[in-house]
């Protein structure tokens, strides 16, 4: 019978096995840092939602997101560049929606990806998409991962829920 024991400490991280003196060696996996990063990136993710998206402060952008990003899905279809991206988020957060808020429902992260899974919502009161208007409270549900690499977004996938809601009578 082989007995394995493994050892996690947090900050940074080392995971270790070892096997019973049978003149096995034991097997060691270090994972230096990677708490520490995740967090980083939480909290890059979290800045920007909190300050960006809910707080509305659109000229601090590049702040979070790298100059070749890429934002993939969502109510903001494909977009590739700094610049379009800032054009977008204008549009929506800065336009069609007012009082717009995102609350975060969980946040998870490994590595350079954090999930983010959230409620949106905002007073429709513009065109959106070649939606007009309802000028009523909207609210919507989705999933957010976001990539960050050097401590900038990189590149965001999104599922979201906001068209059904935009289309409700």
């Amino acid at each position: 019978m082989v007995l394995v024991a493994f050892a996690i400490i947090v900050g940074p991280l080392s995971i270790s096995s070892a096997a019973p003196a049978n003149g096995q060696e034991a097997e060691q996996i270090y994972m230096s840092q990677a708490p520490d990063i995740a967090q980083q990136n939480i909290t890059i993710v979290k800045r920007f939602l909190a300050e960006v998206v809910n707080g509305g402060n659109l000229d601090i952008i590049d702040e979070f997101w790298a100059a070749n990003m890429v934002w993939r899905g969502g109510s903001l279809g494909e977009i590739h560049g700094l610049e379009d991206y800032k054009r977008s988020m204008k549009a929506s957060v800065g336009g069609a929606f007012t009082e717009m808020y995102l609350d975060i429902k969980d946040v998870i992260a490994s590595g350079d990806k954090v999930v983010v899974r959230f409620t949106n919502s905002g007073n429709f009161v513009r065109p959106f998409m070649d939606i007009k208007p309802t000028y009523k409270r909207v609210e919507w549900e989705g999933i957010g991962i976001y990539k960050v690499k050097n401590q900038k977004i990189e590149e965001a996938w999104f599922s979201e829920d906001i068209m059904n809601q935009l289309l409700r009578p």
